[in-house]
C-alpha cells in the first residue's frame, strides 16, 4: 500500500473511475466496506481548492481569510473548504484583490482519505 501513495495521479484517477466499491483492510481487520463516493464524503467533508498567482504572489496573511490553508507558497496556495463552500469561497477569492492567475476546485485525493482511516483507528 505505501507504494500506492507514491504513484502518479494518473493511477489515482483511474482508481476513481474504475472502483466504485472499497474495502479498506488494516491489520486483518475491515476498517471500511462500501461506495467510494460515500466514503470520500464521509471521510473528506471538504473539498480542495488550488490557487495560482500572477507575478510575486503573495503573502499567506493574504490568503488567511479564506479558509484553511493545506499547503501554502507566495505563487500558490491550497485550501480546504468544507464541500458547501467551495463555490462561494472560489468566488470571493476571484473577486478580491489578489492577483489570480487561475483556480481549481478538486475532490481530496483518495491517498489523504486512506491515511486518515488508518490514523483514525490508531
Amino acid at each position: 500500500m505505501k507504494g500506492f501513495f507514491h504513484r502518479e495521479k494518473l493511477y489515482k484517477e483511474a482508481v476513481k473511475e474504475l472502483c466504485k466499491r472499497v474495502i479498506i483492510i488494516e491489520e486483518g481487520k475491515i476498517g471500511y466496506d462500501g461506495d467510494l463516493v460515500d466514503l470520500i464524503s464521509k471521510y473528506a467533508p471538504y473539498k480542495v481548492l488550488k490557487i495560482t498567482f500572477k507575478g510575486e504572489g503573495v503573502k499567506e496573511e493574504d490568503v488567511s481569510e479564506f479558509r484553511e490553508i493545506y499547503k501554502f507558497k507566495p505563487n500558490s496556495v491550497t485550501l480546504r473548504v468544507p464541500r458547501e463552500y467551495a463555490k462561494d469561497v472560489a468566488r470571493d477569492i476571484l473577486s478580491s484583490d489578489l492577483p489570480v492567475d487561475d483556480i481549481l476546485i478538486d475532490e481530496v485525493e483518495i491517498s489523504d482519505v486512506v491515511r486518515k482511516i488508518f490514523s483514525i483507528g490508531r
